[in-house]
C-alpha cells in the first residue's frame, strides 16, 4: 500500500478493500488531467490553478461520505450528527444555548464536538482545506489515526489539519 492509499484508508476508517483504495488513489493522481474537474479552473487566477488544487479537491471527493462541510457550524453539526444517527450513541443536537453563551462559539463547538466524538468509539475530527471555497470541511476519523493522517497529509502535500488549526 502506498502513502496515498494509506491516507485514504485512514480517512475512511478502514472501510475499503485494497483494490478500491488503489482505484481511488489513481483517480486522485489523474485528477489534474481529468475533464470532470476542468470546472475548478473557471474564474480562478491562473497562478492558483495547480495540479495540487485538483488533487486536493479529488481527495475530498473520494472521501466525501466521511466529510461534513458548511460555512455554519450548526449545519456542519447536522451533517456530523447524521454520521452517527444509526450508532448506539448518536450525537446530541447542536448545543445552541451553550454556544451562544461562550466567548467564542465556534471554538466552544469544536471543543464540545471533540469530547462528544471521543465518547463514541474514540473518534476525532480533522479539517481539510479543499482550496475552492470558504466552507469548513470536517472529516471524522479514528482518534488513534490522527497523527499518522497528519504525517501522511504533510508528506503528500495535502492540507489537512487538527482542531488546533482552527484557533491559531
Amino acid at each position: 500500500m502506498n502513502a496515498l492509499e494509506e491516507l485514504l484508508d485512514l480517512l475512511t476508517c478502514n472501510d475499503f478493500e485494497p483494490e478500491e483504495l488503489a482505484e481511488m488513489a489513481e483517480r486522485i493522481q489523474n485528477s489534474p488531467n481529468d475533464p470532470e474537474y476542468e470546472w475548478l479552473a473557471d474564474g480562478m487566477p491562473e497562478d492558483e490553478v495547480t495540479p495540487e488544487l485538483f488533487m486536493r479537491f479529488a481527495l475530498s471527493s473520494e472521501v466525501s461520505d466521511y466529510v461534513a462541510h458548511s460555512d455554519k457550524v450548526d449545519e456542519l453539526h447536522e451533517q456530523i450528527e447524521e454520521m452517527f444517527e444509526d450508532s448506539e450513541e448518536p450525537l446530541p443536537p447542536f448545543p445552541y444555548e451553550e454556544s451562544d453563551e461562550a466567548d467564542n462559539g465556534v471554538q466552544f463547538y469544536f471543543e464540545w464536538l471533540d469530547e462528544q466524538l471521543a465518547e463514541r468509539g474514540d473518534y476525532s475530527f480533522l479539517i481539510m482545506d479543499v482550496g475552492i471555497d470558504d466552507e469548513l470541511h470536517v472529516i471524522v476519523v479514528l482518534r488513534d489515526d490522527v497523527d499518522r493522517i497528519l504525517e501522511l497529509a504533510s508528506q503528500l502535500g495535502y492540507a489537512i489539519y487538527s482542531k488546533e488549526y482552527l484557533f491559531l
